[in-house]
Parts: C-alpha cells; structure tokens; sequence
C-alpha cells in the first residue's frame, strides 16, 4: 500500500457529450447490454434473456425514457440474440413514433460519456460497463446471467449489487424505483463507489490525479539531486576513454 497512491477514476470527471434528448420529467435509463459471448462460461448478454421485456415494460410506462446501447457485437454468434436485438430497435421505433415526446434512444454512437453519466439508472451486464458506472456514483442494476455455467465472481461489488433476473424483467419499474430511492440501496451503492474509486464527487479524482503527479515528480526531483551528488552515481558504468575505437 506504501507504493500506491489512491487516485479513483479521473476519466469519470471528463464524461461529457451532447445530449441527444431535450430533459424533462421522464427518469432516463440506460440499459446497456453486452455481446452473447463465444462460452458458456461468459454469457453474459441479456438481451435475449432479460432485455425484450424490460424494453417493453419501460417503453409502455409513459415516465420512463429509454437509453438502449448493445455492444457492437451483439448477435454475431446467436441468431435469437440478434433477432431480439432488432426487435429492441424496432420498439423503440415504434414507441417513438407514437409519442415523440418519449424521446426514446437507441444509441450507437462511437463515443461514450453522457450515457453513463446522465441517467437516472444505468442497467448493464457482467461487464466493463459496471465500473464504468460505478465511477459515477449513480445507480446502477446488474442482470443475473441465465446460464449456469457463466462465472461470477461474487467476493466483491457484485456480491451485493441489485440483481435483475430475467424471471422478474417485467419488474424493472419498480427495481429502477429502488435503487433510486431505497436508502439502504443507496447506502451500499456508496460504500462500493468510495470503495473502488474513493470519493466520485465531480472534479475530486481529478484533483487527486494532479496532486498525485505534483507529488511523484517532487520525489523523482528529492532524489535525482541527491543522487547528482553521489559521486558514485557520476559515472556507473565506468569511463570508455581507454575503449579500443577499432575493436577486432
């Protein structure tokens, strides 16, 4: 630990970009699936399993405003995985049309920032996409993979976040309620942001960072002038004066 100075996550201080909604009373949620996977052993996606019913379920609720971004890759190995992601697509379509005050996005833009810093309630899979919310310090929903055979390591965050099984999807609602409001959600929340990233209000990891450069560079400083002092320094790998210039 003496070798290690506590930064957090400064790229969280810099999630940025343009909102592609106009805000207003809707809660926004971000539901951001992964890929099916190429093993059992990482099925991680739940579009198939978990997704086509939330979406419906938030679409049809008239207070809610859906943020859908699947990885790229989804549907690449399993033609029900991608079918059921061209009927998220679709939905949203169609909800959109029906009411464009809704406002509903199917996101898959290049760049990522807003998306995981505005929502309300950010739902994501076993994935990389959960500590990149949780930097945030928002909330956040994890599906519980179908399959058996998927690994989850459960020793950490991920041994006490809010589960979504597919089996309660038509749920959401009331899962995004919680997580929002339920004090004892927000109390663990809290405890696995500052214990991952320490304190995630905006602007302090960044502060850390530059205060932890500063810190390292007088270091390096202290001791490049002492050791310009240390005659044994001067010269570690002795004088090639006597070096033969046309060595055989």
């Amino acid at each position: 630990d003496k070798k290690v100075i506590a930064i957090g996550r400064p790229q969280a201080d810099q999630f940025s970009g343009e909102l592609p909604y106009v805000p207003d009373a809707r809660t926004v949620v971000l539901y951001a699936p992964t890929w099916e996977g190429d093993r059992e052993a990482a099925a991680y996606g739940s579009i198939a399993s978990h997704g086509v019913e939330l979406t419906k379920t938030l679409l049809a609720s008239g207070t809610h405003r859906l943020i859908y971004r699947p990885h790229p890759r989804s549907g690449v190995l399993d033609p029900a995985y991608k079918k059921a992601n061209e009927s998220i697509i679709a939905a949203i379509a169609k909800a959109n049309a029906a009411d464009p005050s809704a406002q509903h996005i199917f996101d898959e833009s290049p760049d990522l920032g807003w998306q995981l810093l505005t929502p309300d309630v950010a739902i994501t899979d076993i994935s990389a996409m959960i500590y990149d919310r949780l930097a945030t310090g928002r909330p956040i929903i994890v599906t519980k993979p179908v399959s058996e055979e998927a690994e989850i390591d459960e020793g950490g965050f991920l041994g006490s976040c809010e589960w979504l099984f597919a089996s309660r999807a038509s749920d959401i609602v009331s899962l995004v309620e919680k997580v929002q409001f339920d004090s004892s959600a927000q109390k663990s929340l809290k405890f696995w942001a500052e214990r991952h990233f320490g304190d995630t209000s905006p602007g302090v990891a960044t502060t850390r960072f530059h205060a932890a450069i500063e810190q390292l560079m007088q270091t390096w400083n202290k001791h490049n002038t002492l050791h310009a002092r240390d005659p044994r320094e001067a010269d570690s790998f002795g004088s090639d004066e006597d070096e033969d210039p046309n060595p055989e």
